[in-house]
């Protein structure tokens, strides 16, 4: 099994509980951020093996699965 590395890291936007960011999903906020790692680094797109993410205030469910897939990620 090869090492892991860590390419890049970035954060979605935020804000307070209730406040602007109210209606969107979590995946909605992540998939600006896929979409900026398709388009920095192309070049490793076929190296991704898992995506691992965390969301302390949601519905549950998958949420790397969910964000992939509003991303379009292939």
């Amino acid at each position: 099994m090869r090492e892991p590395v860590i390419v890049a890291a970035k954060r979605t936007a935020f804000g307070k509980y209730g406040g602007q960011l109210r209606h969107l999903e979590p995946e909605q906020l992540l998939a600006p951020l896929f979409n900026y790692f398709k388009q920095t680094y192309p070049f490793i797109m076929g190296e991704i093996d898992d995506v691992v993410l965390g969301n302390v205030v949601g519905n549950g469910g998958n949420i790397a699965r969910k964000a992939l897939l509003e991303a379009h990620f292939k």
